[in-house]
């Protein structure tokens, strides 16, 4: 890498006007902070990028959307941390919008857009990702799953059917195609692609509550449900995610079980973070307080 640096140095002596040439410089001194041990010789990497070719970049880039300016950006912030991942996602995000044939700039965004949880960047970048590649996977999962949390199930089933299609499709692109087959009431294949995602990922406790879903949906296997939604429940216990959605499915299992009092108290509990649910998820919790004081009346 020192040596790496060295070179790419010597090509900003001998073209000092090239914002690529810069951009490679400063990759050279960010794989150098990436490699080494030492801190200090890290330090030292990083301040370079930050205080000589940044700047420099600016100045010869005119303008801010420039793609080696954005690109070094962004690679560099990603390096400072989770505090500064949106940082590092805007600056790549303006990178991908000036050469939306790199795939490797739409692969970084999205994955970002995912962590940060937003959804319209996500959506805009997915566009910009799909306009050029209709199959990118990547793409299609995060423009599907975005549809599926707003409702729209037949675009979302499209989207996440691609994303799904041929060889290395993930876990959780499997989960949310289940998901949606399942909202769709395609409940054979949705079971399918459950059975799937939970072999491909066992600790992921939404696909064991979705294949529980379907289970429950089908009327099949009533033990197997609540084995599936039981697991689901303690795996989101154990990763720290209180996720109230687990605890819809647990109270639709007590209900199919008989158990009302118990069913109650869980939708009780429920009750605190039903404001983060979204329609698909307040609908369900609002039908099963229903179902409950159905059941209540008529003991």
């Amino acid at each position: 890498p020192a040596a790496a640096s060295a070179a790419f140095t010597r090509a900003t002596d001998v073209q000092p006007d090239s914002t690529q040439a810069w951009s490679m410089r400063a990759a050279a001194l960010m794989a150098r902070a990436d490699q080494t041990k030492d801190a200090a010789e890290k330090k030292k990497a990083l301040e370079e990028v930050e205080k000589v070719v940044l700047p420099r970049l600016a100045t010869l880039a005119g303008d801010p959307r420039e793609y080696y300016l954005n690109l070094t950006a962004g690679l560099f912030h990603l390096r400072k941390g989770r505090a500064f991942r949106k940082d590092a996602r805007d600056a790549l995000g303006r990178a991908l919008a000036a050469r939306p044939e790199v795939a490797a700039n739409g692969d970084m965004v999205l994955d970002l857009d995912v962590k940060l949880n937003d959804e319209e960047a996500g959506l805009r970048h997915a566009r910009i990702v799909l306009r050029r590649d209709r199959a990118n996977k990547l793409a299609n999962w995060v423009m599907g799953s975005v549809l599926l949390n707003r409702g729209d199930f037949l675009a979302a089933e499209k989207h996440l059917r691609l994303s799904c299609a041929g060889e290395k499709s993930t876990p959780a692109a499997m989960n949310n195609f289940a998901e949606a087959l399942r909202r769709l009431e395609k409940y054979a294949e949705a079971e399918t692609w459950a059975r799937k995602a939970v072999e491909a990922q066992p600790e992921l406790y939404v696909s064991w509550e979705t294949l529980g879903g379907v289970l429950l949906d089908r009327k099949k296997n009533l033990d197997e449900a609540e084995t599936c939604v039981l697991k689901a429940v303690e795996l989101a216990r154990k990763s720290g995610n209180a996720d109230p959605r687990m605890q819809l499915s647990l109270a639709r299992v007590q209900l199919a079980r008989g158990d009302r009092r118990r069913a109650a108290a869980t939708l009780r509990a429920v009750s605190r973070e039903a404001d983060k649910f979204g329609n698909w998820d307040r609908n369900r919790y609002e039908s099963l307080l229903r179902e409950a004081r159905a059941s209540s009346a008529r003991d």
